[in-house]
C-alpha cells in the first residue's frame, strides 16, 4: 500500500518541482519558513524541507541566469561588510573552548543566513517576482494560522498551543509577518487588484492576532505592533494613498476585534505588564544578559568566540542579536555588524527619500512591505533566536539593499532624471 502511494505521488511531486523551478521565489519563501511548515518534525526518509527548498530555489535561480544570461548585480560595500563579519566569525570559532562546535555554528550561519542573503541580493530584483515571494509568505502564514486555530478548537485548547512540534516563537513570527502583509494589502490595494483579495486580507487581520495570542509568545506581537506603528506614521505623514485615513480606521477596528477575540484565551493574561515583568522568560533573559555582560568585559575586543556563550554558560544564546555579537565576537565583530546594518538602513532611507515617489504604485507597496517586515524581524531579534537562525531577517535586509535598483527599473513613465525635472516633480507632487 505504501509503495502504491509513493507511485501515485510521483507525478504530483514532478509537477510541483517543475512549477517551483519556474518560480524559484516561491521555493525561496517556503525555505524561509520551512521549519514551521514541517511542524518542527523530520519528514519521512529523514528529509529536511529547509535543505530541499533551498536547493530548489538555488537551482531555479541559477537556471534562470543561464537561460537569460542577464543580471545587473553589482557588489556593494554593504556586501563586503557582511563578508568581513563572516570572516570574523570564522576567526572567532577558534577562540572557544570547543572550536569544532564553534565552527559548526559558523558554517550554519554561512549556509542558512549568508548564502540566502546573497541569493536575494543577486536574483530578487524584479517587482513581480518579489511580490509573488511576499504573497507566498502571506498565504503560508494564513494557512498555518487557520490550521492552528482549528487544532485548538478541535482539542478544546484555549491556552498556549504549538503547531505540531514546532516551537511557538517562529510560528508567532510567521503570523506577525503575515499580519503586516495583510494590513499593507488592505491599506494600499491597487485598482487592478482582485476585490476578494482585499476582503480576505481584511478578514485575516483579527485571525492573525488571535493566532499570535494562541501561541502565547510576546516578542513577535510587540514587534509587529511597533512595525505597523512605523508604517502608519509614514503613511499618515506622507498620505501615501488618497483614502489612507479611512483605510487606517478600518484596519484599527479589525485589530481591536482581534484583541477582543484573544481576550477570551487563557494566555491573554500573560501579556499584562506585571506578567511580563515577573515572568520566567523575562527572568531568564535578564540572567542571560548579565552573564553576557560579564563575559564581554573578560574579552571585549575579540569576544569569547562563536558558540562560546553556550559553552561557558549553558544557555544556547542570549536572545538578543546585538548582545550575542558583542559577547561572542567582541567590539570588532560588533563594529562590522553595526556598519553593515547601518548601511542597510541607509539604503532604506535612500529609497524613501529619493526613489519612493518616482516609483509605480506596486513598487511603493512592495517597498513598504519589505521595510516594515525588516523592521519587525529586527525588533523581534532583540528577544529571541540565535545568530545562525536569522535567515528571514537577512533575506529582507538584502531586499532593502535592492530597493533602489527595483525602483530605478520601475520608474513612472516619462520621468527624466535631470536636476530640473526632479525639482519639478517634487514641486508637483509635494511629497519629497
Amino acid at each position: 500500500m505504501e509503495f502504491i502511494t509513493i507511485i501515485a505521488l510521483i507525478p504530483i511531486v514532478i509537477v510541483a518541482l517543475i512549477y517551483l523551478l519556474r518560480h524559484p521565489e516561491i521555493a525561496f519563501a517556503l525555505f524561509l519558513f520551512s521549519y514551521v511548515i514541517e511542524g518542527g518534525a523530520i519528514l519521512p526518509w529523514f528529509l529536511n524541507l529547509t535543505v530541499i527548498m533551498f536547493a530548489i530555489a538555488t537551482l531555479g535561480f541559477t537556471t534562470q541566469l543561464v537561460v537569460s544570461k542577464k543580471n545587473n548585480f553589482k557588489l556593494q560595500s554593504v556586501d563586503l561588510w557582511l563578508f568581513g563579519f563572516t570572516i570574523i566569525l570564522f576567526v572567532g570559532s577558534y577562540l572557544t573552548p570547543n572550536p569544532e562546535a564553534g565552527l559548526v555554528k559558523v558554517l550554519r550561519f554561512v549556509g542558512i543566513v549568508f548564502f540566502p542573503y546573497l541569493l536575494a541580493r543577486v536574483f530578487l530584483k524584479e517587482h513581480t517576482q518579489i511580490y509573488r515571494f511576499l504573497k507566498t509568505i502571506l498565504i503560508l502564514a494564513a494557512v498555518i494560522c487557520i490550521a492552528l486555530i482549528i487544532i485548538s478548537i478541535k482539542e478544546g485548547i484555549t491556552g498556549r498551543i504549538t503547531f505540531f512540534e514546532a516551537n511557538e516563537i517562529p510560528v508567532a513570527t510567521l503570523f506577525a509577518v503575515g499580519l503586516a502583509l495583510a494590513v499593507i494589502e488592505v491599506m494600499m490595494s491597487l485598482k487592478k487588484d482582485w476585490k476578494l483579495n482585499r476582503i480576505l486580507c481584511a478578514g485575516m487581520i483579527p485571525v492573525f492576532i488571535y493566532g499570535i495570542f494562541l501561541t502565547g509568545v510576546r516578542g513577535p506581537l510587540f514587534a509587529v505592533l511597533v512595525g505597523l506603528a512605523f508604517y502608519f506614521f509614514f503613511g499618515f505623514v506622507k498620505k501615501i494613498t488618497p483614502r489612507f485615513g479611512t483605510n487606517l480606521i478600518l484596519v484599527l477596528i479589525l485589530i481591536i476585534v482581534g484583541f477582543y477575540l484573544a481576550s477570551f484565551l487563557s494566555t491573554f493574561k500573560s501579556y499584562s505588564p506585571i506578567a511580563i515583568r515577573e515572568g520566567l522568560s523575562t527572568t531568564e533573559r535578564l540572567e542571560q544578559y548579565s552573564l553576557a555582560e560579564n563575559l564581554f568585559f573578560q574579552s571585549p575586543l575579540l569576544g569569547v568566540g562563536a558558540k562560546g556563550f553556550e559553552q561557558l554558560t549553558g544557555w544556547g544564546y542570549p536572545h538578543n542579536i546585538f548582545i550575542e555579537v558583542a559577547v561572542e565576537n567582541g567590539l570588532i565583530g560588533l563594529i562590522f555588524f553595526g556598519v553593515f546594518l547601518g548601511t542597510v538602513v541607509w539604503y532604506g532611507f535612500r529609497f524613501l527619500r529619493f526613489y519612493y515617489w518616482h516609483s509605480t504604485k506596486m513598487v511603493q507597496k512592495i517597498g513598504l512591505m519589505i521595510l516594515t517586515i525588516s523592521f519587525i524581524l529586527l525588533i523581534e531579534r532583540q528577544f529571541s533566536f540565535g545568530l545562525d537562525m536569522h535567515k528571514d531577517l537577512f533575506v529582507f535586509l538584502a531586499l532593502i539593499v535592492n530597493l533602489p535598483i527595483i525602483a530605478r527599473l520601475n520608474q513612472r513613465p516619462n520621468f527624466n532624471q535631470t536636476q530640473e525635472n526632479i525639482m519639478e516633480y517634487k514641486n508637483f507632487y509635494g511629497k519629497v
